[in-house]
């Protein structure tokens, strides 16, 4: 699947952004869109209202099961090439960057 069917998949669905087994965010996917190099997601939370809800591009992204990952990895982006990977493990990271080197897990409720 491409990530466009993969993010059809998720639409007018209850879905909840969980990121190092925590709630990222959590709500209906009404609709989405990409821009540039993020992707944007308009969520209906819990008390009626619509939020916009922005993540970056991820490397890949996956159907696991019910489910999608959405992969920031090292790993994934280097492909198998050693040399790249090590020097994206030597930057420093961000305190502010919650995706850094991490999985996001869409799960469809």
């Amino acid at each position: 699947m491409n990530y466009r069917e993969q993010l059809n998949y998720l639409l007018q669905r209850d879905v909840s952004f969980v990121l190092n087994d925590k709630v990222y965010k959590k709500g209906k996917v009404l609709i989405y869109a990409i821009n540039d190099f993020y992707l944007y997601f308009i969520l209906k939370v819990d008390n009626k209202q619509n939020k916009t809800f922005e993540i970056p591009v991820p490397f890949d992204i996956r159907k696991v099961g019910n489910n999608i990952l959405f992969d920031y990895t090292f790993d994934t982006l280097s492909r198998g090439n050693m040399e790249l990977y090590f020097k994206l493990q030597s930057i420093t990271k961000e305190k502010s960057a919650k995706l850094y080197n991490t999985l996001l897990n869409v799960i469809v409720e």
